[in-house]
């Protein structure tokens, strides 16, 4: 069994001890050859390179037994020797260290114990030892190197198992992971015995470094060792703060910490560790109502020291990182992990010292489990994905002092953590004390600002939940559960729209200035709209969606703009008709070409895959050169013009829009070739710009960037007209007297028909 190095582990079989003795160094007394200086080292070759590791696949290694070292385990890619200083070191059949191993400064001798590759291995002391009870330190000077120049990492991880190992298996070992890449760092491990312990020193380091290990020291201390005692201690003022003050309790912990300070003899410490535990027992049975004793009887309820231990389980590989875990109330940072290896899973710990009573042990698990105490379990269904959800063990009475186990077991591999255990005289407050631990993970989900684009049924549903007190406990707290796996499904859902919302707030005047204003009126009521359901935000989503999409369309199409005129016909072969570029265009690197995806015209649903596109030589050259189509439109009065040309390419690449050689916007893309607002990466690109008279313009498209790989397309050229200066078409109206009025067909009209315009002598209405 393992055992954590700060914990004393049995009765003291020696005499009194002095309490506060010096610690000495007590090397020579127990370790051989702490410097290996007297161990044969390793001879290099003769490029000064000592092969400590002569193939990736040779097991290998050194024993070094007369110098009190035994090789006692090797594993593949993994070797270690005794090499001098000064020498560098062949990693495998690949690499080589670019430095010589490096001398610990005020080090005696010119030899080190020296590990190389991924697995390590295990050197220990060739002679078992019997170490009195006391205090002690084991120091080992280590070594990272790193084997590149290039970018070392601070901070490495050499898997760390060195230390003091009993012969009836207790270990006592640094739990020192992370050591300074390429220089000497210090690792010590604290060693208390509270009897004379047999047993063997063990050396064990490994990774992809090469790693030295100079000058072990032991040192020792001939003191009684107050730990246990401490540990109750800390218990007991847990217990003191949860009972909000007990007299006699405080009493005793009072004259447990006196004797703290000034110990008499060894063989006290587990007389006064049960006595203490006797009095907590009995202010905890005075309690009245419930009270959390997780912290005063549970050892490491929620794993937050990185470790399984002192818990007990079948196919446990280790604590994990709780990063995956969506819900806000998993606290900490470590969940437990199973490996999914056996069809038993199981989890236990047993807790003693308890009085009679009652009690109850909840904690939160993902995937399903039966919660333990004692001997009995509730099967529950954890969250899914990392949504840990809160279950409880039944009510168990305890008619004498005593122990229970607490734990989980499953028939598939399962994450669990935060395990609490809570006492009280009746089990009808435990069973409430349950219903309100889930019923505060509801609201902590409601109240979540993750969770606040949830309007609908899910929230309401688990607010109602997280209220209810009318039921059996057990029923009500699965509906909980329930209620908080619905909500965090929906969460995708409700934030979808709320996505589309935020993109569809975009959709303004400012920005659609030709698009209908009936479209922009449905977006705003839409945004307004509050989802009722899961389903009911996919729908607004999607009417939302389809709502833009419209907006799109509209003000490419300027349908926003009274007596638009649709001046696109003046333009040749708008749309690539054909299979070459038709003579109206003038071209360089560009023709009609094939797109990947058909090109879904938005206005008329029909599907066109012939494009204008750069030539294919053309963008594989790498070379600066321009791409451009032109051609010249006639048939234009003076007046605003709204350009609309879909376009397809990178979001980096703008080709140009030039009329009459200055440019008038530029092109803008989606950033690949995939999505868009129709399909294939297209997006629509809207232009204005004003024309003085009605002479011919010369329109352009073109591009000037390096054209390696820049591919760009173009498609169906749609050019308006919105304010035709010639005709009067929008002019700003003025006042006129009621004679002389007619519409654009000459019919003479009222002055009470609003839209008065003059144009050419005579008052048109539009």
């Amino acid at each position: 069994m393992k055992k954590n190095f700060t914990l004393v582990m049995a009765t003291l079989l020696l005499g009194n001890m002095f309490a506060h003795a010096q610690m000495q160094d007590v090397t020579k007394d127990y370790i051989s050859c702490p410097d290996f200086e007297s161990c044969p080292a390793t001879e290099a070759d003769g490029s000064g390179v000592v092969p400590v590791v002569a193939h990736w696949n040779t097991l290998a290694g050194t024993d070094y037994s007369d110098q009190g070292w035994l090789l006692l385990e090797q594993q593949k890619n993994g070797n270690g020797a005794v090499i001098e200083y000064g020498y560098k070191v062949k990693y495998g059949n690949y690499s080589t260290a670019t430095e010589p191993c490096t001398k610990r400064e005020g080090s005696e001798g010119n030899k080190a114990l020296c590990f190389t590759g991924n697995a390590g291995v295990c050197y220990v002391s060739s002679q078992e030892v019997t170490l009195p009870a006391g205090s002690y330190r084991l120091t080992v000077y280590v070594y990272g190197a790193y084997l590149s120049t290039s970018n070392p990492p601070a901070l490495a991880n050499l898997r760390n198992s060195t230390g003091f190992v009993s012969r009836d298996g207790d270990e006592y070992l640094s739990t020192k992971e992370k050591f300074a890449i390429n220089t000497w760092e210090a690792d010590v491990i604290d060693i208390q015995l509270t009897e004379p312990t047999t047993g063997f020193f063990r050396i064990n380091y490994g990774n992809s470094y090469y790693i030295l290990v100079d000058d072990i020291m032991l040192e020792y201390e001939n003191k009684i060792i107050t730990t246990d005692l401490e540990n109750v201690v800390a218990k007991a003022k847990a217990l003191d703060a949860a009972l909000g003050g007990n007299d006699d309790l405080r009493t005793a912990i009072g004259q447990a910490e006196a004797y703290v300070q000034n110990p008499v003899a060894q063989s006290d410490i587990p007389v006064k560790c049960e006595a203490l535990y006797e009095t907590m027992a009995a202010a905890l049975s005075t309690a009245t109502s419930v009270v959390d004793i997780t912290k005063v009887y549970l050892e490491n309820p929620s794993f937050e020291t990185g470790k399984i231990e002192p818990w007990t389980g079948t196919a446990v590989v280790d604590v994990l990182s709780s990063a995956l875990p969506v819900t806000p109330n998993i606290d900490g940072e470590y969940v437990v992990e199973f490996e999914n290896a056996t069809t038993s899973y199981r989890l236990s710990q047993t807790v003693n010292h308890l009085p009679a009573g009652k009690y109850i042990v909840d904690a939160q698990l993902s995937d399903r489990a039966n919660i333990q105490l004692g001997t009995t379990s509730l099967t529950w269904q954890g969250g899914k994905d990392g949504l840990y959800l809160r279950g409880h063990s039944n009510v168990v009475t305890l008619d004498a002092p005593g122990s229970l186990a607490v734990g989980a077991t499953g028939s598939s591999p399962f994450h669990i953590d935060n395990f609490r255990l809570l006492y009280a005289p009746e089990a009808e407050a435990l069973q409430q004390a349950a219903l309100a631990a889930a019923q505060a993970d509801g609201k902590a989900f409601l109240a979540n600002n993750t969770y606040k684009e949830i309007t609908g049924s899910e929230r309401e549903a688990l607010a109602n939940a997280s209220e209810n007190n009318s039921g059996e406990v057990l029923t009500l707290v699965k509906t909980i559960n329930s209620a908080i796996a619905a909500y965090v499904d929906a969460k995708s859902d409700y934030n979808s729209l709320a996505s589309t919302k935020a993109t569809a707030a975009t959709y303004t005047e400012a920005a659609y200035p030709y698009a209908a204003r009936s479209i922009r009126d449905n977006i705003e009521k839409l945004i307004a709209t509050s989802a009722t359901s899961r389903q009911n935000a996919l729908d607004l989503r999607d009417e939302l969606k389809a709502a833009c999409f419209d907006c799109y369309v509209s003000n490419a199409y300027c349908e926003g703009v009274e007596d638009v005129i649709d001046y696109t016909s003046k333009i040749a072969s708008p749309n690539a008709t054909g299979t070459s570029i038709p003579v109206a265009w003038r071209r360089q690197n560009m023709e009609v070409r094939t797109d990947k995806t058909a090109w879904l015209n938005p206005k008329t649903g029909e599907s066109d895959q012939n494009v204008y596109g750069v030539t294919l030589d053309y963008y594989r050259t790498g070379k600066d050169q321009t791409a451009y189509m032109w051609q010249t439109v006639s048939g234009l009065p003076a007046g605003t013009y709204v350009l609309s040309v879909t376009f397809m390419s990178t979001a980096t690449l703008h080709p140009e829009v030039l009329v009459n050689g200055e440019t008038i916007g530029t092109l803008t893309g989606v950033g690949s070739y995939s999505g868009g607002v129709y399909g294939g990466g297209w997006v629509e690109n809207v232009i204005t710009f004003e024309k003085a008279d009605d002479a011919n313009i010369e329109l352009r498209l073109q591009s000037t960037l390096t054209a390696n790989y820049q591919e760009w397309y173009f498609d169906n050229v749609r050019l308006f007209c919105i304010e035709d200066l010639m005709t009067g078409i929008n002019a700003p109206a003025t006042e006129q007297s009621d004679a002389d009025i007619y519409d654009l067909s000459g019919r003479r009209v009222s002055k009470a028909e609003k839209g008065i315009y003059i144009v050419g002598g005579k008052k048109l209405l539009k």
